[in-house]
């Protein structure tokens, strides 16, 4: 069961629309963690527990889309805010596409029983984490933002949210180098392999990597929104 199932939405916006934000990047939080076991059974042929952890995520991505449609809903119409409605929005959209894609991973690992080979085994494990990590920097530079809020957006705080985002561009960075290390070595084996085995790890890896991508959009978002 996850941790934010069903809170309503229209009590969460109080003071501040930030809370409710908050509620649907710790969901999303949660599905991308779920990469790690997800993986872990990936690598030793687990399919049981692959099917197990798939429907977990997909249940969890449903959780955070439900927030999402809920936060959209009962969006306050009138605006008094330092922070533009439309940016708040596009970074809602952005982060939520985190737990889609980590869904779109699961499906790809659940519907074809592919073959990890020990070649990519270590970078696969190394990058995974990268991948989580990039989502764990992005909800510690979001849970910043009330407090950024609170003292009129002092120039303290801002730096250190502006580090904190910076936290989640190294992640991203390091997954994306870690996948083209993965990519050339399943090149390099490619005679050991056949192609549709080929095609389904850098489908897998490459839907991995677009996590931290939409980890670091958001990061990009939240950027645009302390600049404003």
């Amino acid at each position: 069961m996850a941790i934010f199932e069903r809170a309503p939405i229209g009590n969460l916006f109080g003071k501040t629309p930030f809370k409710p934000l908050h509620k649907h990047i710790l969901q999303v939080k949660e599905c991308a963690d779920q990469l790690k076991p997800l993986i872990e059974a990936f690598i030793s042929g687990d399919y049981e527990k692959i099917e197990e952890l798939a429907k977990k995520i997909s249940h969890l991505e449903h959780l955070a889309d439900k927030t999402k449609t809920d936060i959209r809903l009962h969006f306050p119409k009138s605006w008094f805010m330092p922070v533009d409605r439309g940016d708040i929005l596009s970074f809602l959209k952005k982060q939520d596409t985190i737990a889609d894609k980590t869904e779109d991973t699961a499906r790809l690992i659940q519907i074809r029983k592919t073959r990890v080979p020990e070649e990519i085994v270590a970078n696969l494990r190394e990058f995974v984490d990268s991948v989580i990590a990039s989502v764990d920097a992005l909800e510690k530079s979001y849970s910043e933002m009330d407090r950024l809020m609170e003292t009129g957006f002092s120039d303290r705080e801002r730096k250190i949210m502006l580090d904190l985002i910076k936290e989640v561009d190294h992640h991203e960075w390091k997954a994306d180098e870690l996948q083209l290390k993965m990519t050339r070595k399943l090149f390099e084996i490619e005679d050991k392999l056949d192609p549709m085995t080929i095609f389904f790890l850098m489908r897998i890896i490459n839907e991995m990597d677009a996590v931290a991508d939409y980890a670091e959009d958001s990061g990009d978002q939240l950027r645009t929104m302390i600049a404003k």
